[in-house]
């Protein structure tokens, strides 16, 4: 396996409200260095699907 096949994220949740049980969540795509914010983790979660899904379109 070559370093070109993984893909990292790093995700940082945050609790905003502790009435509404609301969150903020941070996600970072290591390999560009860029940070995507969320509502909800589902979110975060569904975007670095897609991410990884484009990168397998990329190499074909």
């Amino acid at each position: 396996m070559t370093n070109d096949s993984i893909t990292s994220f790093v995700v940082r949740c945050q609790h905003v409200s502790e009435v509404d049980s609301q969150i903020k969540v941070k996600l970072t795509h290591v390999q560009s260095n860029k940070d995507i914010y969320f509502d909800q983790l589902e979110d975060a979660f569904d975007r670095m699907k897609e991410i990884v899904s484009d990168q397998e379109l990329e190499k074909r």
